[in-house]
C-alpha cells in the first residue's frame, strides 16, 4: 500500500483556501484501489503577522515561524474512489466544526482542547493550539474516574523538575472529531457536575475542567508497554483568575449557578464560617502592649498522625507551630513524646487511628487544624521491606485509607504525608494512585516528590516520597528549594563525621556497644551514612570505624534528633523509634517553607478583604 500527500494553496485577497489531498493505493481482490481524501479548510490570514513561538505539531516536526490566521473553518471532507463508488468519511459534518480561538474540540485521540491560536506552518497546512485536556481515565494521570470529567494537563521542566509549563503542542484540523464545551469552573465536584443538567448548551456535549494536572518530563527510555512513573507529580484544583467568567443553568440545583466563585467563599463552605477566616493562624495568645492593650498574637496549629516519637512536631515547633493533638498506637513512642512535648500542651493520644477518628467525630472543633502531618506506616512500600509480614502489611496498608477521614474531619489548610520512596514504584502505583484519589475526593490540591534527604541536612542515603496538598480555596504552595548542595549558596553536604563526632561521651544513650567479631570495612566519615531503619539499618550501617555498631544516641544524630531530645524503651524499642521517625531537620525546613507560604497568602487575602 502507497501514500503520496498534496499541499495546495488558493489565495484570493487575505482568504486562503487550503487543501490537503491524500492518495492511498491498496490491492484488493479486484485489483488495484486509488483513494482520494481531500481536506479543505478556509483560512483568513493577517498580513505581516507571526507567530515567534516554536510549535511543536503532533507529528514531532518542529515549526520556528508561522502565520497567524484570524479565522480558521473546516469547509469539506471529500472521500471517492477510482470506481467512483462514494466511500463514507469518519469526519462528523465538517461545515459545523468553529475552530476559531475560544471554542473547544474533541481530538480524534481521545484529549480535548481549548482553542487559544491558529496559524500556518512552514508546510502551508494550518494548526491549532492551546490548553490540552484530558479525560481522567488517561493511563498517564492519577485522577479519580469522574463522568465528564477533563484534567488540563501541563508538563514539569525537564532542566529544573520543578518548574511547569503549557505544553505547545499543534494540531491538524483534521484531528478535530467534533465541536464541544469544557466549562473551567473552581467549583468543588459536589456542588456542580455533569449530572446536575446543565441547560444553557443544548447543541454539544459539556464537559467539566476544574483540575490541571503537571506531569513529569518525558520519558524517552520508557517502552510503550511500560507504566507511567510519577516521581514527580502535581494536581492542582483551578483557582477563581483560572475559572471561566460564565453563569450557567442547573435544572437540578434550580439555579443560575457561576463558574467562578471566589477562593475565600470555597474554604468557608469547607472548614466553615467559623474557622474559614482564621488569618495567620487558629492559634490566639494576647499580650499587653506599650499603651496598656491587649494585642492578640496568632500562630498556625499542628496536627500529627501517627506521630511516633515526635520527628515531625520536633521539626514543626521548631518551625513556630502550636501542636495541638498527636497521636499512635506505640506506647514506648507515645511515652517518648509526651516526655519531649509536655510544655507544649498537645494532646498526645495513645490510640488506633479508629479511635481517634471516632473522637475527632464527637468533638470537631477540638481537632480542626491549620496544617495536618499524614504519615501511615511505610513497611509494606520500603524497598528495606525484603522479608514482609504480609498479615501486619495489610494492616499498614489499610491504615492508609484513613487519610480520607483525616483530611474531612480536620479539615487542614495544609496537609503533609512523607512514605518510602519505593510507594511510587509501578507495583505499588495503585496504591500511590488511592492516596491521591483521596486528596483528590476532599477537593485538596496535591503535590508530590521523591526527595534526597541529604539535599536538607540528613547525613544518610534517605529518598523518601513527600506530599504537600492544600485544601479547598487554597493555594498550593511550591516544593521546598534544597538547603544543602554543591551550588552557590547552599550549604555543604551533611557528613557523618558532622552528625556524630562531637557527641558528649557522657550522653544519654551512648553506651559503646561491644566490638565485632571480626572487623568490617572502615567507612568515609566524610561521606553519608546508609539509611537508618527501624532495625538500626542493613548491613552496611555502623561505626565508620569498622569496630563496632552505633550507639543509639548516633541513630539519633544521623536522624538529625537534637542532643537533648530523650527515647523511652529498650534500645531495641529507641532504634526502632529512630528509624521510623521523619528527619527532624527536614520537618523543620519543610514546616518553616510552609508557615511562610500560609502567611503571605493570608497577608494579601487580609489585604484584598480591605480593599473590597
Amino acid at each position: 500500500m502507497g501514500t503520496e500527500t498534496t499541499v495546495s494553496r488558493v489565495q484570493s485577497s487575505a482568504t486562503h483556501l487550503i487543501q490537503r489531498q491524500t492518495h492511498t493505493q491498496r490491492t484488493t481482490n479486484h485489483g488495484p484501489r486509488r483513494t482520494s481524501i481531500i481536506q479543505s479548510y478556509q483560512v483568513e490570514i493577517e498580513d505581516g503577522d507571526d507567530i515567534d513561538d516554536d510549535v511543536i505539531m503532533q507529528d514531532e516536526i518542529e515549526i520556528t515561524r508561522v502565520q497567524k490566521i484570524r479565522h480558521i473553518r473546516q469547509v469539506q471532507g471529500i472521500s471517492c474512489q477510482s470506481n467512483r463508488t462514494t466511500l463514507p468519511t469518519r469526519q462528523p459534518t465538517a461545515a459545523h466544526i468553529n475552530l476559531n480561538p475560544g471554542n473547544d474540540v474533541e481530538l480524534q485521540d481521545g484529549s480535548f482542547l481549548r482553542i487559544e491560536s491558529t496559524g500556518i506552518d512552514f508546510f502551508n497546512q494550518p494548526f491549532i493550539q492551546g490548553k490540552r485536556l484530558l479525560p481522567h481515565t488517561a493511563e498517564e494521570l492519577l485522577m479519580p474516574e469522574m463522568e465528564g470529567e477533563l484534567t488540563w494537563v501541563m508538563r514539569f521542566d525537564e532542566n529544573t523538575g520543578t518548574e511547569e509549563y503549557q505544553n505547545k503542542v499543534g494540531f491538524s484540523p483534521s484531528h478535530v472529531l467534533r465541536n464541544c464545551k469544557v466549562l473551567f469552573t473552581n467549583q468543588l465536584y459536589a456542588d456542580l457536575n455533569v449530572g446536575h443538567s446543565i441547560e444553557t448548551f443544548h447543541n454539544v456535549p459539556v464537559y467539566f475542567c476544574r483540575w490541571k494536572c503537571s506531569l513529569p518530563p518525558v520519558d524517552l527510555k520508557r517502552k510503550h508497554n511500560e507504566p507511567y512513573r510519577h516521581k514527580i507529580g502535581k494536581i492542582e484544583h483551578l483557582r477563581e483568575h483560572e475559572a471561566d467568567s460564565l453563569t450557567i443553568i442547573s435544572r437540578t440545583l434550580r439555579k443560575h449557578v457561576q463558574l467562578r466563585i471566589p477562593d475565600s467563599e470555597i474554604r468557608k463552605r469547607w472548614r466553615g464560617a467559623e474557622f474559614a477566616q482564621d488569618w495567620l493562624g487558629s492559634h490566639k495568645t494576647y499580650q499587653i502592649n506599650e499603651d496598656g492593650d491587649f494585642d492578640v498574637r496568632r500562630k498556625y496549629t499542628f496536627g500529627d498522625s501517627f506521630c511516633g516519637a515526635g520527628g515531625t512536631t520536633c521539626g514543626a515547633v521548631k518551625a513556630g507551630l502550636v501542636p495541638k493533638w498527636a497521636f499512635d498506637l506505640d506506647e514506648t513512642a507515645i511515652r517518648t513524646y509526651s516526655f519531649n512535648f509536655e510544655e507544649t500542651g498537645v494532646q498526645a493520644r495513645r490510640e488506633h487511628v479508629s479511635d481517634f477518628l471516632a473522637a475527632a467525630k464527637r468533638w470537631l472543633r477540638r481537632f480542626i487544624v491549620d496544617i495536618a502531618h499524614l504519615s501511615p506506616p511505610c513497611q509494606p512500600f520500603s524497598p528495606a521491606n525484603t522479608t514482609p509480614n504480609e498479615q501486619l502489611n495489610e494492616k499498614n496498608r489499610a491504615a492508609l485509607t484513613s487519610v480520607d477521614d483525616i483530611l474531612r474531619l480536620c479539615k487542614p489548610r495544609l496537609a503533609t504525608l512523607e512514605e518510602a520512596a519505593g510507594m511510587e514504584h509501578p507495583k505499588h502505583q495503585g496504591w500511590l494512585r488511592k492516596l491521591v484519589t483521596m486528596f483528590i475526593d476532599n477537593g485538596y490540591s496535591v503535590r508530590w516528590k521523591i526527595v534526597d534527604l541529604k539535599r536538607f541536612g540528613v547525613p544518610q542515603t534517605r529518598d523518601r516520597l513527600i506530599v504537600i496538598a492544600s485544601g479547598p480555596g487554597e493555594k498550593l504552595p511550591p516544593f521546598i528549594l534544597p538547603t544543602h548542595g554543591l551550588e552557590a549558596g547552599l550549604k555543604p553536604f551533611p557528613s557523618i563525621a558532622s552528625a556524630i563526632y562531637d557527641i558528649d561521651p557522657l550522653a544519654v544513650d551512648h553506651d559503646i556497644p561491644r566490638s565485632f567479631d571480626a572487623p568490617k570495612r572502615a567507612i568515609d566519615a566524610a561521606g553519608l551514612a546508609g539509611t537508618i531503619t527501624t532495625g538500626g539499618g542493613g548491613d552496611n550501617v555502623y561505626h565508620p570505624s569498622g569496630l563496632r555498631s552505633y550507639t543509639v544516641r548516633e541513630h539519633a544524630c544521623l536522624q538529625t534528633f537534637p542532643p537533648e531530645f530523650l527515647f523511652a524503651g529498650t534500645p531495641t524499642q529507641q532504634r526502632r523509634q529512630i528509624g521510623n521517625a521523619v528527619p527532624p531537620v527536614f520537618a523543620a525546613a519543610l514546616f518553616g517553607h510552609l508557615r511562610t507560604c500560609l502567611e503571605q497568602a493570608d497577608l494579601e487575602e487580609m489585604r484584598q478583604s480591605r480593599l473590597g
